[in-house]
This record gives C-alpha cells, structure tokens and sequence, in this order.
C-alpha cells in the first residue's frame, strides 16, 4: 500500500479494509509520508492484535511491514 500525502487515520482504514480480505499469515507493506505514521502504526497494531514485523524511515517515507495473525 503507497499511500503517500494521505492522512494516517484514512491510511489505516484502508489497511482495515485489506487486512480483513487477505488470509492469515500474508503480508502487508505499507509506504506512508505522514509524520504520525510511526506512532499510529504501533497503535494499530497492538489494537487490531496483528504483527507489525518491521517499521523503518527512509528520508521521509515511512515503510511497515504488517503479517496478518488473527
């Protein structure tokens, strides 16, 4: 998922949306330029109890990978 000048809060209602169409154990890589991406990311993750295997900046782009558990 690029979702690059794009709100968090509409980033993760899409990623909600996905998560629930894909099967356990796929994964997700999300790209997002929000500044709160990072903090929300973890948030999500530890509310919705899916694994967020890996969360890293590069310049301003904020790359997560998401592997569905439940």
């Amino acid at each position: 998922m690029f979702e690059i000048g794009v709100e968090c809060a509409a980033t993760l209602t899409k990623l909600d949306e996905l998560i629930g169409k894909i099967d356990l154990g796929n994964i997700v890589h999300v790209v997002s330029d929000d500044l709160s991406a990072d903090l929300e990311m973890i948030r999500w993750s530890e509310e919705r109890g899916q694994n967020l295997l890996e969360s890293r900046k590069e310049g301003n782009l904020y790359h997560f990978i998401v592997k569905k558990i439940i």
